[in-house]
Order: C-alpha cells, then structure tokens, then sequence
C-alpha cells in the first residue's frame, strides 16, 4: 500500500479508533484478497512461498494498526507470538 493512500485514508478515517481499525483492515484485506485469488487462477510456481508473503504483510499491517491505535483487541497475541490462547 502506498504512502499516499495510507496518508489519504488517515484523513477520512472515523474518529474512533476500534471503527478506524475495522476501516484499515478492510483497506488492507482488499489487496489480500485479489492477490490470493489471481494465485489461484494462475496457479503458478511458488504458490506457498507467496500465499506466505501475501498473509504475513496482512497480518503486519493489521497488527502495526492496532499498535498505532493502542487499542487491546489483540494485545495477547501482540505481546505473545507464537502462543496461542485457551
């Protein structure tokens, strides 16, 4: 994602940070999903390697976003990678 669009959706952002975290997850699943499934329609050599990529910059993006926001919907995880919660 480009700087320019992170800068333009951060001025029309809501004010509230939990539905400004559902406005940047959308933002960031959009590409996500377009990317998964041009993967699956070419069907090319490397699948997983960028299945892999594709997931991992989704996952940082959401979670430099709920950092950015301070908010504590996935603090445990946050402080606690590889761990998983029961």
């Amino acid at each position: 994602m480009s700087d320019g669009l992170v800068e333009d959706e951060f001025t029309n952002r809501p004010d509230d940070d939990e539905l400004a975290f559902l406005h940047y997850e959308k933002l960031f699943r959009i590409p996500l999903e377009k990317e998964l499934l041009q993967l699956q329609e070419e069907n090319r050599d490397g699948y997983w390697n960028s299945y892999n990529h594709f997931m991992q910059t989704y996952i940082n993006n959401v979670l430099a976003t709920v950092t950015a926001l301070d908010l504590q919907i996935l603090e445990y995880w946050i402080n606690n990678p590889g761990c998983s919660r029961r």
